[in-house]
């Protein structure tokens, strides 16, 4: 043991080396495998060798046999090759021409380009997106997210780097997460020692890769060339988030990748701060006869998108090719901007419930403009009117449902309560609701509880829903609130920025229901008419207005999978003979009203 003591130090030194190999984008093995060697020299026994580098036996074998399997063969370093040393086939694939860069796309990653890139109709002047991306103009591109705009960009550089080893491109991305990712994915996935590429157009990565030369997975790397400058200490690829650090001092390709997200563009200050990080840290690092190219979804009105389209100098007019991409071309004919791939029409759909309108219109259609002021297409909530239904009448009995009062409780002006049947869904993904009944809401506590217990009283809900603020979080200590708990199940409801902007149940979700006819409100005869105002008031003003109606209705659907109607469910209490409910709702509590 005592020997064991001696060489913790050693073994600890050893694995922060291998640490540190790590970090330089080697593999678990590759960085192993010195310190391996180093220790069977110093004749430790392989299970010595599992615990000094905290890695199982089996794996330490495996390492032994590779050692072993390495001292049989000559490994031969293929170093990178001349233009004219290549395979035809290859070297027609670095043609400054579309076919080219489709054939090294699909050689790089086994697929097609996808569709929308080759498309000439999309464009002004007739130029595809693809043939901008290889040529000189500056150009902003807003495509809508998971349509492999980020691979696209990342074969692109494979490319430019196989065309030219001295080219020096920095790639823009909002966060360090992305950088790292995508840093890993063009260094070690396209030019990887052994890869495709590498076969063809010879390694790209030194064969001792150290002294800060490449790192990937800290997005960036040095590749070596036949006419490459080894002294230069600009790397070949760096690929930063907008709060890190750029090394070195300039580019011939500069990529913005998402460089904006909707908190951001949300803060003028944060907006501000982002523009003078991409004008003064990112645009400067051009030489002459660079080129920016900038992808992303839209996420507001204004964002960085549209604040890099505002000349600042009216006497220097920016040269921007701008295109604008939209998820569904055409809503008649249902045609997609990717037809080929899983984002069809219907699945398109399927997102914009999820997402609501605001969201769907800004990232998926590049529309921003159309989802700030207005929420709620107005068409579609006064299709929801039912001129057959009088106030306070709700689904048909064949139906399987519960009914809810909803409280949004008045706290500076006036509040709202919402009476409602929701159909009971047991794989609780729909959301189809009987608006009955709406009241206002007056101030102070002897109206909040006069509101409730006649609510309850009057229409014997299944759920009582609240929401949780200040003036109501004494409620459970009050005897009448108790009285009401033996009437009917209580549901608190803690409204949060998170919960409020939930793209599949937050309030503007329910602008998507009503398109859908998922809501109905009473239309017969006129106290229904004056109920169903309430509500439809405040889809209009939304969210300039109070909107306390509509945030009652609001509660109901972030609830709804709570809602679980009476025999809905094989439980002890359906029993003959049993318990007949989960709440007694027969008892009158005419002293509390």
């Amino acid at each position: 043991m005592s020997g064991w003591s001696e060489n913790a130090r050693e073994w600890e030194n050893a694995r922060n080396r291998i640490e540190t190999r790590r970090r330089r984008g080697l593999s678990p093995q590759e960085a192993r495998l010195p310190e391996v060697e180093a220790m069977l020299d110093k004749k430790m026994t392989q299970a010595n060798i599992s615990r000094a580098l905290h890695v199982g036996e089996r794996t330490i074998r495996s390492d032994v046999q590779v050692l072993r399997d390495a001292k049989k063969r000559i490994v031969v370093y293929e170093g990178p090759r001349q233009l004219q040393e290549l395979n035809p086939e290859h070297r027609a694939m670095l043609e400054d021409t579309e076919e080219a860069f489709c054939a090294f796309y699909q050689f790089a990653v086994g697929k097609t380009i996808p569709s929308y890139w080759l498309r000439t109709d999309l464009t002004e002047d007739g130029k595809s997106l693809l043939a901008l991306l290889l040529g000189p103009e500056d150009t902003m591109v807003n495509i809508p997210p998971r349509h492999a705009k980020s691979t696209v960009i990342a074969v692109y550089c494979a490319w430019r780097i196989c065309r030219d080893r001295n080219v020096h491109i920095i790639w823009g991305s909002k966060t360090e997460q992305a950088a790292k990712k995508w840093g890993r994915e063009v260094g070690n996935r396209f030019l990887g020692r052994g890869g495709k590429l590498a076969k063809a157009y010879g390694e790209f990565r030194p064969e001792v890769a150290g002294e800060d030369v490449w790192m990937p997975l800290s997005g960036r790397f040095r590749v070596i060339g036949p006419e490459s400058d080894s002294t230069v200490s600009e790397y070949t690829l760096q690929i930063r988030g907008l709060g890190q650090q750029i090394l070195g001092s300039e580019c011939d390709v500069l990529i913005l990748d998402d460089p904006t997200d909707k908190a951001t563009a949300e803060s003028e200050v944060g907006s501000a701060r982002e523009m003078e990080t991409i004008r003064g840290d990112f645009f400067s690092r051009l030489m002459p006869g660079g080129k920016v190219f900038c992808v992303g979804q839209r996420v507001n009105e204004p964002d960085v998108f549209t604040l890099l389209l505002t000349d600042e100098d009216p006497e220097v007019p920016q040269n921007w090719v701008h295109i604008n991409m939209p998820a569904v071309l055409d809503e008649e004919t249902r045609t997609v901007l990717w037809p080929e791939s899983k984002w069809t029409y219907e699945e398109l759909r399927k997102v914009r419930g999820r997402v609501g309108r605001r969201q769907w219109f800004a990232m998926y259609q590049q529309q921003p403009e159309l989802s700030e002021d207005v929420i709620f297409d107005m068409n579609d909530v006064l299709r929801a009117r039912d001129q057959e239904r009088k106030l306070g009448e709700g689904m048909p009995i064949d139906r399987l449902f519960a009914t809810v009062v909803s409280v949004d409780p008045a706290f500076k002006l006036q509040g709202a309560v919402v009476i409602a049947d929701v159909e009971y869904d047991i794989y609780k993904r729909s959301f189809e609701c009987w608006v009955r009944d709406i009241w206002e809401l007056e101030r102070g506590a002897a109206r909040r509880k006069e509101a409730m217990i006649s609510a309850v009283l009057q229409y014997r809900p299944d759920f009582l829903v609240y929401e949780d603020v200040g003036v109501t979080q004494d409620l459970g200590e009050e005897t009448w609130f108790q009285d009401l708990k033996r009437m009917t199940r209580i549901v608190s409801h803690r409204t949060t920025g998170a919960s409020k902007g939930d793209p599949e149940a937050g309030a503007e979700s329910l602008a998507l229901d009503f398109e859908q006819g998922n809501i109905s409100t009473p239309y017969q005869g006129l106290e229904a008419q004056q109920a169903t105002a309430l509500l439809e008031t405040d889809c209009e003003v939304y969210p300039r207005g109070q909107g306390n109606a509509l945030m009652a209705l609001w509660f109901i659907k972030w609830n709804r999978k709570m809602f679980v109607p009476r025999g809905a469910l094989p439980t002890r209490q359906n029993r003959p003979g049993g318990y007949q409910g989960w709440g007694h709702r027969t008892r009158v509590v005419e002293a509390a009203v």
